[in-house]
């Protein structure tokens, strides 16, 4: 990887808004408990094809859930209801507060 690059997607990463609005993304699929054991470092997901990726904070997660929700419409179905066909956690009717409310598309 370009140094550059690794050099700002350490930056992402470590940035406390963006922080922050993972943990609001991963709050819809996932309990607190993953969230929790996910940003304590306490696991790390590793995706199943190459075992390249590894998700070991909740910026990882919620950057490789966005890029799952982008490529799903790809994939010959079209695009899964709700956020890649999961079900909203109850009381947060797929609302981000972070994002003023709305939805994810």
């Amino acid at each position: 990887m370009d140094p550059a690059l690794h050099a700002v997607l350490g930056q992402v990463r470590e940035d406390p808004e963006i922080r922050d609005t993972a943990i609001l993304v991963l709050e819809c699929p996932f309990t607190p408990e993953v969230i929790t054991t996910l940003e304590a470092g306490e696991i790390d997901l590793v995706d199943r094809g190459k075992g390249e990726t590894h998700l070991s904070s909740v910026v990882d997660a919620a950057m490789y859930l966005y890029e799952l929700y982008v490529i799903a419409p790809g994939h010959g179905r079209g695009a899964p209801s709700g956020l890649l066909g999961l079900p909203d956690r109850p009381g947060r009717a797929g609302a981000f507060p972070g994002l003023g409310g709305r939805g994810l598309p």
